[in-house]
């Protein structure tokens, strides 16, 4: 299922990044850079949610954390705060530099960038509390 999510993304980005060229012609030659980074993103998305997926039944018991586990959340936690990252900065980018930035896909941006955040801060929060505890 999450080799299928990640390929609608693959497809579905190219496509969007086309309509989108053809509206703002002016931003045409960013479409390859933008794209990869998009798919980066994707791709560490993916990453992120198979990380916890594996670790979900870990991290809900009371058990101990292990050098693995913290390590794992560590990993999760960049990836996510990257992602954040690169969303904000296309947004800036697209909204001041070439004020080529339509409106859903600025706050599409900011809305990814805020969700990557948050849960970044959750999850060192809860890794945090998870020490404190035992």
């Amino acid at each position: 299922m999450l080799a299928t999510m990640l390929a609608a993304a693959h497809v579905a980005l190219p496509l969007w990044a086309e309509s989108l060229a053809m509206v703002y012609p002016e931003v045409d030659y960013l479409r390859v850079p933008f794209l990869v980074i998009l798919g980066a993103c994707a791709v560490a998305g993916e990453i992120v949610l198979l990380t916890l997926w594996t670790l979900a039944p870990a991290l809900s018991s009371s058990t101990s954390s292990t050098p693995r586990r913290l390590t794992a959340v560590v990993l999760v936690v960049v990836l996510l705060l990257g992602v954040a990252a690169a969303f904000t900065g296309l947004n800036i980018y697209l909204s001041s530099s070439i004020n080529a930035n339509p409106p859903l896909v600025g706050l599409g941006l900011l809305a990814g960038a805020l969700v990557c955040g948050a849960v970044a801060v959750t999850l060192s929060y809860a890794q945090w509390h998870h020490r404190q505890g035992r």
